[in-house]
């Protein structure tokens, strides 16, 4: 379990990484940038404060206690198999993570920095 205060400056930087370089326009690289790092600065008042998908993570064990089950990405990673996870932001674009992105993000959450 990796703390979601330790997460953050790793998580912040593979978005920057793996997903902010690749939207085309400096434009839309700099909203998402800035909305990506605001979400990773309260994600933990976002998730005690009752959003729909917090239910979801922490009736899974994902997210508890403030903790992140970082090995749900090696389990999702195994389960990908080939394929891909299709991440759709609207006025912004498609992404698609590959296993290799998802084990990108794992390393980069058991990583001390």
């Amino acid at each position: 379990m990796v703390a979601i205060a330790d997460a953050k400056e790793q998580l912040k930087n593979w978005i920057d990484k793996n997903l902010i370089m690749k939207i085309p326009g400096e434009g839309k690289r700099a909203l998402v940038a800035v909305i990506a790092n605001r979400v990773i600065q309260h994600g933990e008042q976002l998730l005690s404060g009752g959003m729909p998908g917090t239910y979801l993570l922490s009736g899974t064990g994902i997210i508890r206690d403030g903790m992140i089950d970082e090995n749900v990405l090696l389990e999702l990673r195994d389960a990908l198999g080939s394929g891909t996870i299709d991440i759709a932001i609207p006025l912004i674009g498609t992404f698609a993570l590959d296993r290799e992105a998802v084990e990108s993000l794992y390393q980069a959450l058991i990583s001390k920095g």
